[in-house]
C-alpha cells in the first residue's frame, strides 16, 4: 500500500511533566468530524480540532490539573459518512480503542477504566481492543490495530519515564484486501 504524502498541520507544544500528547494521522480520503471529549481529570493544553481533514496530521495535548494527576478521558471522531465513530479511552494505565456506531456516546468505552473485561463490545471482535495495566512510568511502546470492514486504526502508545509523558499516535487508513 502506498502511503500518501500528508499536509503538515499544527504542532503541539509539550507543556511539562505528566502530559499526554495525541497525534492523529488521517491517511483516508474522508474527514474525521464531530469531535467530542469527556475529560473528568486533567486539562486540555492544546485543544483538539473539531474535524481533521483527509491526508492530514493533527497534534493536541492534555496535561495535569495539579491535584488529579494525568489526563483521564475519552474522545471520539465520526469517520466520514461510514456510520461509525472512532473512540479512544485513556484512563491512567488502561487504554481502549474502538469503532462504534455513530449514535454511541463519547463515554461508551468508560467501563474499561475498571478493566478490559468490564466492557462489553457490541461490534465485531476486530473492531475494538484494550490494554490494561500499561507500564506508564517506564520507557515502553505498545500497538493496537482494529478494523471495521475496510476501515483500519492503529494506536501506538509510547511512554517516557523521563518527565512521565505518554505519546499516543492514532493512524487511520482504508485497506481493501
Amino acid at each position: 500500500m502506498k502511503i500518501p504524502v500528508l499536509k503538515k498541520s499544527s504542532g503541539a507544544e509539550v507543556p511539562r511533566d505528566y502530559v499526554v500528547v495525541v497525534e492523529i494521522v488521517n491517511y483516508m480520503d474522508m474527514k474525521l468530524t464531530d469531535y467530542q471529549l469527556y475529560i473528568p481529570y486533567g486539562l486540555e493544553h492544546q485543544k483538539a480540532p473539531t474535524s481533521i481533514s483527509f491526508k492530514t496530521r493533527e497534534v493536541f495535548t492534555f496535561n495535569t490539573n495539579g491535584s488529579n494527576g494525568v489526563f483521564h478521558g475519552d474522545f471520539l471522531y465520526r469517520v466520514g459518512d461510514t456510520g461509525f465513530s472512532l473512540h479512544l479511552l485513556c484512563w491512567w494505565t488502561n487504554f481502549g480503542i474502538g469503532f462504534l456506531e455513530n449514535n454511541a456516546a463519547v463515554q461508551s468505552l468508560l467501563p474499561i477504566k475498571n478493566g478490559c473485561n468490564k466492557y462489553t463490545h457490541i461490534g465485531t471482535p476486530e473492531s475494538m481492543k484494550c490494554i490494561e495495566n500499561y507500564p506508564y512510568r517506564q520507557d515502553d511502546t505498545r500497538n493496537m490495530i482494529i478494523h471495521q470492514g475496510n476501515l483500519y486504526a492503529k494506536l501506538t502508545i509510547k511512554s517516557k519515564q523521563e518527565r512521565l509523558r505518554l505519546i499516543l499516535t492514532l493512524e487511520l487508513f482504508n485497506c481493501n484486501i
